[in-house]
């Protein structure tokens, strides 16, 4: 089977001439809600003993906040080891002290449900990805109208036809 890839005059003769294709952020695609997580709720699939365990504001002492940076800081450092991701320096401490700030006075339940936090949890998630990855959009079809269209310099462009079975789409 073959595989399609729409794209202007100026980019189909840079890809080939150089054998070099774009791999795009999925911040960067057309469609804001394409390859955007998707969380309902953060606590779906909790035990009920785990719901009540986060239904209590945390009362924090001094000593134990500074115990909290520097944990935020390790794990931060292990994150980036696991994950491969580069973690700004100044982050795990800040969102430590804002943690500290926001647990001292609502339970941790009242604040994983709140549709700023899933929002905030999205967009942190969005950025991570989109960081980490890129994605070349193929098609299936080398006569689709919309991709002519939108990808194509208005049908000016190529459509570049790539075999499947080449080995560059079997590589992890």
């Amino acid at each position: 089977m073959s595989l399609y890839k729409y794209v202007t005059s100026d980019r189909g003769i840079d890809i080939l001439q150089k054998g070099r294709i774009r791999f795009t952020q999925p911040s960067a695609f057309n469609d804001p809600f394409d390859s955007k997580p998707f969380i309902q709720s953060v606590t779906d699939g909790l035990d009920p003993s785990e719901l009540s365990q986060l239904s209590e504001p945390f009362n924090i002492p001094s000593d134990k906040r500074k115990e909290m940076l520097a944990r935020a800081k390790e794990k931060s450092a292990e994150l980036e080891r696991v994950l491969g991701i580069r973690i700004p320096p100044r982050l795990p401490q800040k969102l430590t002290e804002g943690l500290i700030e926001i647990l001292s006075n609502r339970s941790p339940l009242q604040i994983l449900e709140q549709d700023e936090a899933i929002e905030t949890l999205r967009n942190i998630l969005l950025r991570s990805f989109s960081a980490q990855i890129g994605i070349v959009s193929l098609a299936e079809r080398h006569d689709n109208l919309l991709m002519w269209s939108h990808y194509s310099g208005q049908h000016t462009g190529f459509v570049i036809e790539f075999n499947e079975e080449h080995p560059f789409f079997k590589s992890a």
